[in-house]
């Protein structure tokens, strides 16, 4: 299955930023792609109410998803929508703060290589480009190069050694 994925590290307010610049260009929507208490899409149209640390699927407003019941295993159910449902879809994880002085990883990426799909994955991949500082494998956004230039820890997890960190 191809794939295509830009991974960065970004702060609540470097990712505002990128998805008002995509959604100044197209009518897109996030979806929470996480396991629901209840049947009902939870969906962002304004970035200030992004979330850190989710995983949210792109969309354009008008899109439809479907949801799939999750039985649990003590009982019960929860509910997903998720990317491979949809190849025209891009999944967004945010990563974000994990603590005071911690930075997780987020990515942006697509699984199929289909037309819509990509021109989705594109539309963030290139705003991510422009707003951030590339440094080793990942794209910075500015309050997180700022983060960085001030000892914070930018990390693959919260319980990354520090040696694995990302530096200049």
């Amino acid at each position: 299955m191809a794939s295509k994925v830009t991974p960065f590290f970004a702060t609540h307010e470097d990712l505002i930023g990128v998805l008002r610049d995509a959604m100044a260009v197209r009518p897109i929507e996030l979806v929470d792609a996480g396991l629901l208490d209840e049947r009902t899409l939870v969906v962002i149209s304004v970035p200030e109410n992004l979330k850190s640390l989710r995983t949210y699927i792109v969309v354009e407003r008008g899109d439809r998803m479907h949801m799939r019941e999750a039985p649990q295993r003590r009982g019960g159910s929860k509910y997903k929508v998720n990317i491979a449902d949809d190849f025209n879809c891009v999944a967004l994880n945010t990563g974000g703060l994990c603590g005071e002085n911690q930075l997780l990883p987020g990515q942006v990426g697509t699984l199929i290589a289909n037309p819509l799909g990509l021109e989705r994955y594109n539309l963030f991949a290139k705003t991510i480009r422009k707003r951030f500082e590339k440094i080793g494998p990942y794209y910075v956004g500015p309050e997180a190069v700022a983060m960085l230039d001030e000892g914070a820890r930018l990390a693959q997890t919260a319980k990354s050694p520090r040696e694995y960190d990302l530096t200049r």
